[in-house]
């Protein structure tokens, strides 16, 4: 596996899900403002916040870094706090897609979404 990509457990789904390492997403995120690239990115996958802490730790790591970007993303509905929320836009993100299939208990039910 390469160094940038990570194994992490999505606490929902009970599995393991491969993800870019934080370090690889600060350093692609560098790589590319260093060069002129556009300041605007979309972070797609099947949800951010799988596990919860990874779009925490995202987060805290382009508001460290002091990274002047525009981002949207996917989250996971369950475990959305408003924390996740005020870290999200501290970090840039101006737009969140969250994965709904239906709005009915009966359908989500019968689909196994536990949120």
């Amino acid at each position: 596996m390469p160094n940038d990509v990570q194994l992490l457990f999505d606490p929902y789904h009970r599995r393991q899900i491969r993800a870019m390492a934080i370090t690889g997403i600060h350093g692609f995120l560098d790589k590319t403002l260093d060069s002129g690239g556009l300041p605007a990115f979309l972070f797609c996958g099947q949800y951010l916040n799988l596990p919860p802490s990874y779009a925490a730790q995202l987060c805290s790591q382009i508001i460290a870094a002091n990274l002047d970007i525009s981002w949207r993303c996917i989250l996971f509905p369950g475990g959305i706090s408003p924390k996740l929320i005020e870290m999200l836009a501290r970090a840039g993100c101006k737009e969140v897609s969250i994965g709904f299939e239906s709005g009915a208990e009966y359908m989500l039910h019968h689909m196994k979404k536990q949120f």
